[in-house]
């Protein structure tokens, strides 16, 4: 199987299409064909093809990376760098875009400015003092992530199954510099909530 995007006239991805092998025949050029005697012209909107394996440059299965991305609707396609580009982070309730992420040229995405969490939260316990089961391949709990564009920090809540209230789970504050998640001082449902400020 093989996967295409259909790119408007803008360069942005407006949707993607799977072919299989039969009748793309082993080339792009025979996929769009396909493509075209199914959907028409659809000119001035174009057919590319792209890998669901190519992530941030890298092919999952150790192979050669195909255009930098898988194509996503909202992704940008950028004929210079013959690559798709995914637009840019937002905050969980969509409300801010991450301007702070920088463009990785290598990867074709943008980033956060600063380096990732890479620890689990060290409380392997939820809130009741139960032993949770889902667990990191770190000692304790696995923290769901989010970016906090007013501090530019990024911020975590306990992977607690099933998961309390939103007003009930506290947002911990990731430190690069020391490696470890503190109490942020929020709860989650305040830092989804549109007026949040990070004050």
């Amino acid at each position: 199987m093989a996967s295409y995007a259909k790119i408007d006239s803008t360069n942005i991805v407006i949707g993607v299409h799977v072919v299989n092998d039969v009748d793309e025949g082993g080339s792009e050029e025979k996929g769009i064909e396909f493509l075209t005697s199914v959907h028409g012209d659809i000119s001035p909107n174009f057919w590319k093809k792209t890998s669901v394996n190519t992530v941030r440059g890298v092919h999952l299965h150790g192979g050669t990376p195909f255009r930098k991305n898988h194509a996503g609707i909202g992704f940008t396609w950028d004929e210079s760098r013959d690559a798709f580009i995914p637009p840019r982070a937002m905050k969980s309730n969509q409300a801010i875009t991450h301007n702070s992420w920088v463009f990785n040229e290598a990867q074709c995405a943008y980033i956060a400015p600063i380096q990732w969490p890479s620890e689990s939260h060290p409380d392997q316990k939820d809130d009741q003092g139960v032993v949770v089961s889902r667990q990191t391949d770190y000692e304790g709990m696995e923290m769901i992530h989010s970016w906090d564009e007013h501090k530019l920090r990024f911020v975590g809540r306990k992977n607690i199954i099933p998961h309390p209230p939103y007003d009930q789970q506290t947002l911990y504050a990731w430190d690069p510099n020391t490696g470890t998640w503190s109490d942020s001082g929020f709860t989650f449902a305040q830092f989804i909530d549109m007026n949040y400020t990070g004050d």
